[in-house]
């Protein structure tokens, strides 16, 4: 029985292919049958108008609109009823053209319309019972196993449709903590809560909930633990990633033994975090709670990041720890009154406009938001003496050909001229790293959906690599920083080799058995288009301005580049005041970083 559904099941894609476009045909015909009987109602013999048009409507149907015959039908969903509506319009507005310059029977308005209809409803009938057929092949198949996946988003939802993931396992639950969706139902399959797991027949449990934070990951992975529920991280893109080429340094046992000699000190200090509901704000948050402080100050200018930290937050027993504020850096008096009130003795500063495509085009606004607020907190930190400032910088700060890029070097040559005050007591670095897999609008994501929609993939050159590491290890390694010494200059986190992004993405269609699409292989599944590098892009981003400058520090992971400081009260000054009242800043800029070589 279980060699003749997998024969079932596992039948060839063209063998498939060939059934739909049969019967699909069948279907048709006996449509426009049907339709005919209706309107003359008798049943009549079928004559050469009626096998002309059903001639004409197939072919059209197949060659114009194929992929409705090339889609995967145990997936059939809303989307796909929609693309063969859309298709029927078109058919039918073809057919009605058609008979507007021939004067033949049956490629008439009112005919066509009522024949396409009972074509439809065929169709859709017998998609439907496609996908049925296949759930209860899968049923069937006792070495499917029965799982659960948590999340009811589009990741989740995509999940479910994976073909590799289902040929493994039977997704029989959807798992939330939204008590709005509870009891409802997506594919078919029942949204249960986290309670009471085990009395459900699945033994294990996806995550799929990339947006939620670290703190509701940690929350989330408790409840399954406590009720032995395996929680499986391992179907995304990021899982993939990290452990093809290497990227979580978490097991290196130099960094272990780091950490074990030397205790980051954060018990009862207060620490400001600016931009800290956004993905590495809300993740040094995250880490930092772990540590015991007396409180954590987040300040961030996005309402929707404000109230998602929040209702993360409701799950904490010590939640009061942490105080979210929706201030705008580039507000002197709003940071003001909070630097005073709760008087930090850590700042990390996160808060920055950082998508390369978005500063580039909107200049001037981005400008100043990256360099009056790291001015700002920078000034707000020297005037109540706070003794520990980390400045979130990138790779594209080195010979920076971007804005984006231009106002994170800038941020690093503030923070080297505010860390000259007192040498003694100042510890005022930056922390420079790469492309971090996890964080919002970076590479894995927009890769993720491109994946996800069925491509086309855009890269912009074969040969562009980046540095890449995960969000979890990139923020591990900053909140060292203040305790590295080395105040004013630049910590560069290693990331190892850079990885080509072109392999990586041929990589990432093949794990997910996938082939790609071009002019040797017209069958592909998915297209990879370069698309050249945009404004102000490398095609190989660098960790340092040079390699003299360049020392090691007590942490194997993290390296010191040496920072000189030519920079001037004066010429500080003015250049904020330009930053604040002119028009073009994309220039001020520029001749700010040259002047400051």
């Amino acid at each position: 029985m279980r060699a003749l559904i997998e024969e079932i099941y596992y039948v060839s894609r063209a063998v498939k292919r060939l059934i739909i476009v049969l019967l699909d045909s069948m279907m048709f015909i006996a449509s426009s049958y049907i339709a005919v009987a209706f309107q003359l109602e008798y049943l009549p013999p079928i004559g050469k108008s009626l096998m002309l048009y059903n001639l004409v409507s197939i072919i059209v149907y197949f060659f114009v609109f194929y992929k409705n015959s090339n889609t995967i039908n145990r997936y059939f969903d809303l989307k796909s009823f929609n693309s063969i509506l859309v298709s029927l319009l078109f058919l039918g507005f073809f057919t009605f053209m058609i008979g507007n310059f021939i004067s033949i029977r049956y490629f008439e308005l009112n005919f066509i319309v009522f024949q396409l209809l009972i074509f439809f409803f065929l169709l859709a009938l017998s998609r439907i019972l496609i996908k049925n057929f296949y759930s209860i092949l899968r049923k069937v198949n006792s070495e499917v196993e029965a799982c659960a996946i948590f999340g009811t988003g589009d990741s989740a939802y995509e999940l479910a449709n994976n073909s590799n993931f289902n040929k493994k396992y039977n997704v029989t639950h959807f798992v939330d903590e939204d008590r709005n969706k509870i009891g409802q139902y997506l594919r078919g399959k029942r949204i249960i809560s986290t309670k009471n797991l085990r009395n459900y027949k699945f033994k294990r449990c996806f995550f799929c909930a990339p947006s939620l934070s670290g703190f509701k990951q940690k929350e989330i992975l408790s409840i399954f633990t406590k009720q032995k529920i395996p929680l499986d991280f391992s179907y995304n893109v990021n899982s993939f990633i990290n452990n093809k080429y290497n990227l979580e340094f978490k097991k290196n046992s130099q960094v272990q033994k780091y950490s074990d000699k030397h205790k980051l000190d954060y018990k009862n200090k207060t620490i400001f975090i600016t931009g800290g509901a956004g993905s590495i704000g809300s993740e040094i948050c995250s880490q930092l709670y772990n540590l015991n402080p007396k409180k954590i100050i987040v300040i961030d200018n996005s309402e929707l990041n404000i109230a998602n930290l929040k209702r993360s937050l409701m799950l904490l027993k010590n939640s009061e720890i942490v105080r979210p504020y929706l201030i705008d850096v580039c507000s002197y008096q709003g940071l003001k009154k909070l630097f005073y009130k709760f008087k930090p003795d850590f700042v990390f500063h996160a808060a920055a406009h950082k998508h390369v495509d978005i500063v580039e085009e909107n200049p001037n606004f981005s400008i100043r938001n990256n360099v009056l607020g790291i001015n700002n907190v920078l000034k707000l930190s020297r005037e109540i003496k706070v003794t520990n400032f980390t400045f979130i910088s990138t790779d594209k700060a080195v010979r920076p050909k971007n804005t984006m890029g231009q106002t994170k070097k800038a941020g690093e040559i503030i923070t080297t001229f505010y860390s000259k005050f007192n040498k003694k007591n100042l510890n005022y670095n930056s922390v420079r790293f790469g492309n971090v897999i996890g964080s919002s609008g970076s590479f894995m994501q927009v890769l993720k959906k491109q994946l996800n929609d069925g491509g086309p993939i855009t890269i912009t050159s074969k040969k562009a690599t980046r540095f890449f590491m995960t969000i979890n290890d990139a923020v591990s390694l900053v909140i060292q920083a203040p305790f590295l010494g080395e105040s004013g200059n630049t910590f560069v986190l290693k990331m190892g080799n850079s990885i080509n992004i072109y392999q990586m993405v041929l990589d990432i269609i093949k794990k997910n058995n996938l082939k790609v699409k071009n002019k040797n292989m017209t069958n592909g599944d998915i297209e990879i288009k370069i698309i050249g590098l945009r404004d102000g892009e490398k095609v190989h981003e660098e960790l340092f301005e040079t390699n003299k400058n360049v020392s090691k520090t007590q942490n194997p992971l993290v390296l010191v580049e040496k920072n000189s400081m030519p920079l001037q009260v004066k010429f500080l000054d003015l250049f904020i005041r330009k930053i604040e009242n002119a028009v073009n800043l994309k220039s001020i800029l520029k001749t700010f970083l040259k002047t400051n070589k």
